[in-house]
């Protein structure tokens, strides 16, 4: 006779009677069971073993069979599972030796293994020996293998998709499609089908300045100071007349130049005056600050080819004049030297 349960579900409602006739029928032997705790008795004769459950199974519970304790598992081989049988229930196993066997029942390991949450459908849940496993699989994805790094896999609609894009992660990258210099970086394109390194997730990558730096070599001693390129203000200071140079058409020169940094200045100066008749008046000078750093005077002639070398600090003044009627020659540079 079949009833629905407590918990809902339907059994087969037995009488002893039932279970006799049927044990005369098919050669089984009907056993009686009770539990105690954790333990599960069986009584009865006989290796063919049926009894109707006075109780629900928990997982690690174990059996005792008229006196003898016994392994049980499934025909699988698994342990048993909670509920694997409920009170009102009858069950069927057999014995050999010290071990039961239920014919009861559940997937063996290697089938179960392959009932994951990935392998269930999103909303479907299932009951894989005795344990609820909800489905997250979806069917709504879309990537292809162009669309994934290589070596990188995923499932799309249930089936594993192997990416074949290439990648660039390490190393100084040595391709770009397009380039630009935007929030104090090098944005690059990879082409197309290509990852690139340092990826921010959108069309380009990136290379720090300090990443270009590094990868060229650049540092300060290779600019001239005053510069300043990729975030490095320079250092190298050559002969280069960096405060000023002058080759003047005249008879008179008063030019000073302020300092822009410490340093050692040297102020280069050439320059010729002659009066054959002495009414004429020359002069030749390098000031620093307003006292002199070098001076020559004459009525009739100053012939000075100077390279004069000093320290000055940011600030200071250098001026250098010259004057007379009609000089021969007049050239002078002003640079710092370190």
């Amino acid at each position: 006779m079949l009833e629905i349960g407590e918990d809902g579900q339907p059994r087969l409602a037995l009488t002893p009677e039932d279970i006799g006739a049927a044990s005369e029928q098919d050669g089984v032997n009907l056993y009686t069971h009770k539990r105690t705790g954790t333990q599960h008795t069986l009584t009865g004769t006989g290796n063919n073993i049926r009894f109707a459950a006075t109780a629900d199974f928990a997982a690690g519970d174990t059996f005792l069979v008229n006196g003898t304790i016994c392994a049980a598992k499934t025909a699988a081989g698994d342990a048993l599972w909670s509920g694997f049988f409920k009170s009102g229930a009858v069950v069927v196993c057999w014995r050999s030796g010290n071990n039961l066997t239920f014919n009861a029942g559940g997937l063996p390991g290697p089938q179960a293994a392959k009932l994951t949450p990935e392998n269930i459908k999103s909303g479907v849940s299932v009951e894989v020996n005795g344990k609820k496993v909800d489905g997250i699989f979806t069917k709504d994805g879309n990537a292809a293998a162009g669309d994934m790094r290589a070596g990188k896999t995923a499932y799309v609609n249930g089936v594993k998709v192997t990416g074949t894009l290439a990648s660039r992660d390490t190393g100084t990258p040595n391709w770009c499609q397009w380039v630009r210099v935007l929030n104090n970086r090098f944005e690059v394109a990879p082409p197309e089908g290509i990852h690139g390194c340092y990826w921010d997730g959108g069309q380009y990558s990136y290379l720090n300045f300090d990443q270009v730096r590094d990868a060229i070599g650049l540092t300060s001693e290779k600019l001239a100071e005053g510069q300043q390129v990729l975030g490095i203000w320079g250092t190298y200071c050559g002969k280069k007349p960096l405060l000023g140079f002058s080759i003047d058409q005249g008879e008179n020169l008063d030019r000073s130049y302020t300092v822009p940094v410490a340093g050692q200045y040297t102020v280069a100066l050439n320059f010729r005056g002659r009066d054959n008749d002495g009414s004429g008046g020359y002069y030749a000078e390098i000031l620093l600050n307003g006292s002199y750093i070098k001076r020559a005077s004459s009525g009739t002639e100053v012939n000075v080819n100077w390279v004069e070398t000093f320290y000055c600090n940011p600030g200071d003044v250098i001026r250098v004049r010259y004057s007379g009627y009609f000089p021969s020659r007049y050239a002078h540079v002003v640079y710092k030297t370190q």
